[in-house]
């Protein structure tokens, strides 16, 4: 027997019918220009599809400088040693929980010094007097030390106090792109702005040493020692005696303009129901030796602790990435046909004439089907459609009730081409 190979070989191609509907065509173009319109607006333009995105990572050095005046107890309220302005001025409101105040040196507000990424402001001292009641290996010495009673005092001023913020930043971006400036750099090169919670900008830092007073920086992030605490066990006590754990963002971004310099914005977030404390140990010697002290000091330190926190978004020009995108986007383009489809093949009058057009069956072919033909490529060639050309369906067979659902033997007729108009 003869190998067909027309047969074997033969080309298979999608067929297509053309629904010659003015609503479903409006339909459907109405959604290729929407979906057209999200991918070059929102996905290649705001979201910036072509762009291949890094995360910077850095370090964060820090540097406390007291304010370059001399400072009065007196001028503050949380001081015990305030003094009230004499009239006309307005009254001052009682503070929540005024100490005496000392003025301390900025190596004295700042410890433990040389924090990794932090740094510790004190803002109320509490300091006792602890003397050796016996020896640390003595039979039955548990504590060896006495426990005296603690005088409690806050610091003066400790936002007029600056700190100098020195920061770099590096990205992936900068070894794959020969170590281009464009991804990496510092506070040095680099310029950037200080924000608050509304993204409005307080402060603006040219190229250089970034230089913040402690209460501008507080400001930033809405925050005033004199509130209560919100720390748990703190009630009644304000953020000045409990301390805080103030979190400093510094995000970097070349969004803006992919072929310059990184931008950076520093913004502030106090870390909720949190305080922060630290104790400093003084031995004296008190003629026993130093390896055997009779006598401490100990500073219970409360206070600002900033942690900071550097992130953000560098980007570059990037083909693949494009078009990875591209293809994300351009598949969306077939929801506008299949929608359409669906429609048209399940909504509507006329939904069984389209469903009709659209999909082809054979005749059966069955061992009990005798009427059949033998020739296995005999088909329905549906050629009473045609009369989808004409603008009054109701031509299409006489009676409007044949449009408006398929009589009750067209799927047998239907098989074997039998309706005609």
């Amino acid at each position: 027997m003869a190998i067909d190979w027309d047969e074997k070989l033969a080309y298979e191609t999608p067929k297509i019918v053309r629904v010659r509907d003015r609503w479903l065509g409006v339909m459907r173009l109405f959604f290729l220009v929407g979906i057209s319109l999200y991918i070059g607006l929102y996905s290649l333009w705001y979201k910036q599809g072509y762009l291949l995105v890094d995360t910077p990572e850095g370090n964060v050095r820090t540097t406390l400088m007291k304010e370059q005046v001399k400072t009065y107890p007196s001028h503050f309220p949380y001081c015990k040693q305030f003094i009230p302005p004499p009239a006309p001025a307005p009254p001052t409101p009682p503070y929540l929980d005024p100490k005496q105040c000392l003025v301390w040196e900025e190596y004295q507000m700042n410890y433990p010094p040389d924090m990794l990424d932090s740094m510790m402001v004190c803002t109320r001292v509490s300091i006792s007097t602890q003397y050796r009641i016996c020896q640390d290996l003595s039979a039955g010495c548990i504590n060896p030390w006495s426990m005296a009673n603690a005088s409690n005092y806050y610091i003066t001023h400790v936002e007029a106090a600056t700190i100098m913020i020195e920061h770099s930043m590096t990205t992936q971006l900068y070894n794959t792109h020969k170590h281009n400036s464009l991804y990496a750099g510092s506070s040095r090169s680099l310029s950037g702005s200080l924000v608050n919670a509304d993204d409005v900008t307080l402060m603006t830092f040219p190229p250089g040493r970034d230089i913040i007073s402690i209460g501008t920086l507080l400001g930033a992030g809405d925050i005033d020692l004199g509130r209560e605490s919100d720390a748990e066990g703190d009630a009644g006590q304000s953020m000045r005696y409990s301390g805080i754990v103030v979190l400093v963002y510094i995000e970097y971004t070349n969004l803006v303009n992919i072929q310059s310099e990184p931008t950076f914005k520093i913004s502030v977030v106090r870390f909720p129901q949190a305080e922060h404390k630290t104790v400093q140990v003084i031995d004296t010697l008190a003629g026993t030796g130093a390896a055997n002290p009779t006598k401490r000091v100990l500073y219970n330190r409360h206070g600002i602790k900033f942690v900071f926190l550097q992130g953000g978004t560098i980007a570059a020009f990037d083909w693949p990435t494009l078009m990875v995108s591209l293809a994300s986007a351009l598949g969306l383009l077939s929801v506008a046909s299949l929608v359409v489809e669906m429609i048209m093949l399940n909504v509507g009058k006329r939904k069984w004439l389209y469903t009709r057009a659209k999909f082809i069956d054979t005749v059966e072919f069955g061992v009990n089907n005798t009427s059949a033909t033998d020739d296995p490529r005999v088909v329905d060639t549906h050629s009473d459609l045609q009369t989808l050309r004409y603008a009054n369906m109701n031509e299409l067979t006489p009676g409007t009730a044949y449009l408006t659902s398929p009589p009750p033997n067209h799927n047998a007729l239907t098989r074997y081409g039998a309706i005609r108009s």
